[in-house]
């Protein structure tokens, strides 16, 4: 075997391997669908009144999710999440999946903004993040953030690159299944998408703040 035949085997490899990685997260996504929707009907889910405006899926689609047949794209995830009344954990679980090929232009219908809110589950414990990208005419500028939760505060500058820069801290369960709405606010406009669990993206900065809180 030529030393061309045995880079064309390890991408031949890594491609079956990214696409049974790939064909497991939608089966795990579509089954934690399942979950949620209990004892309800697709087509008597797909009828609820949440699901009649201009962000409705169609049942055939509903089935293609649970099915495992395709993954979602972010833009879905909070009205999934409403739809199957999952408390944020149908979003999160979609955010954290679709996290290393984000692209806030493509699957963020919004603008950049300089304040965000965002509550991860109540009953979730362990590591949280935020993966903060610069508007375009922002890239590697210096951005300041500050962030407030419950009686905590943050506040902290970082340039940011074109791949983003996620700040990273931890998270206890909410006392009495009551969960604390996270405050980040920024100088500059910028995407951000919340997730929590294991960072894939091996390129973007990570900014460790579990030491960086103060209390209010």
């Amino acid at each position: 075997m030529t030393n061309s035949d045995d880079k064309q085997e390890e991408d031949k490899q890594e491609q079956e391997q990214e696409g049974a990685r790939q064909e497991q997260e939608r089966v795990e996504f579509g089954r934690a669908l399942k979950h949620f929707r209990g004892g309800v009907s697709v087509r008597a889910l797909a009828k609820r009144e949440c699901n009649q405006g201009r962000d409705r899926i169609s049942v055939s689609q509903l089935y293609r999710y649970e099915g495992g047949k395709i993954l979602p794209g972010l833009k879905h995830a909070k009205h999934l999440d409403t739809l199957y009344g999952a408390d944020g954990k149908v979003e999160l679980f979609l955010a954290t999946l679709r996290d290393q090929t984000w692209n806030p232009y493509y699957d963020d219908p919004s603008k950049p903004k300089r304040k965000y809110f965002y509550r991860w589950p109540s009953e979730y414990s362990g590591l949280v993040w935020m993966h903060l990208k610069p508007a375009a005419d922002l890239i590697d500028s210096r951005h300041k953030i500050h962030l407030r939760w419950g009686p905590w505060k943050m506040a902290t500058e970082t340039v940011i690159p074109a791949d983003g820069v996620y700040l990273v801290t931890g998270k206890a369960a909410d006392d009495s299944n009551q969960s604390v709405t996270l405050e980040l606010n920024c100088d500059l406009h910028i995407f951000a998408l919340f997730g929590a669990g294991r960072i894939e993206n091996e390129t973007a900065p990570k900014l460790d703040i579990r030491q960086k809180w103060t209390w209010r």
